[in-house]
């Protein structure tokens, strides 16, 4: 695992412990979160989350299959 230090305004990324995880359960995850999307609206004080959680799926023509969390 990794984790942020601060140091002048500047990230550096420090480890901190290894995580193991089974190729079986691994594979596992890829397939069920193989179709997740996260994402970061970059200017949010004119775009609004609920309207891109609304609007994405009819644009991608996905309307029955998507589930959106602001």
């Amino acid at each position: 695992m990794a984790q942020l230090a601060l140091n002048k305004g500047k990230a550096a990324m420090v480890r901190t412990e290894v995580v193991k995880i089974s190729g079986s359960i691994l594979s596992q995850r890829i397939q069920q979160f193989s179709l997740t999307l996260i994402g970061r609206l970059m200017n949010p004080s004119v775009q609004r989350m609920n309207s891109l959680v609304a609007n994405m799926p009819k644009i991608w023509k996905l309307e029955d299959k998507v589930t959106g969390l602001t």
